[in-house]
């Protein structure tokens, strides 16, 4: 190991102070440039729905209204009345093993719960803390 001086740690420590500064710095500016992304990718969503276009082809990219039906996370006394569902219905094990519960996991859950019931021909099953699947739009861009 190299001799080191205190002058040596303070400069050190100097560098990483700003470099942690100058990180920071970068981040914010792309936070603020991601939020400036969305609202004009959300914008160019409302101008393909006036067109009624589901793409549009610009230069070298195809951009595209991607479609896609999904369960919303329950949250506050939805996502009680949810978890009170499931360790009556699946048991506490069942909940205790497998509830790491995300946007994907929670729509395989419930689409899997609502194909049982249908195919039992319960045809008016809900499942107690989640509402009807909710349209989400986003836009898909793909170069060329």
């Amino acid at each position: 190991m190299e001799d080191i001086s205190v002058q040596k740690l303070d400069e050190l420590g100097e560098e990483i102070l700003t470099l942690t500064d100058e990180i920071a710095e970068e981040k914010k500016a792309t936070t603020e440039k991601g939020k400036t992304l969305n609202g004009k990718k959300e914008q160019f969503l409302a101008y393909l729905e006036q067109f009624d276009k589901k793409n549009y082809p610009i230069g070298k990219a195809l951009f595209s209204v991607k479609e896609k039906f999904s369960f919303v996370t329950p949250k506050g006394p939805d996502a009680i009345e949810f978890f009170k569902w499931c360790k009556r219905e699946k048991g506490e094990e069942y909940v205790q093993t497998t509830f790491k519960m995300n946007s994907n996991s929670l729509n395989s859950f419930c689409n899997v719960e609502i194909d049982n019931a249908l195919e039992q021909g319960n045809i008016d099953f809900k499942i107690p803390g989640i509402g009807d699947k909710k349209l989400f739009k986003s836009l898909s861009i793909r170069r060329k």
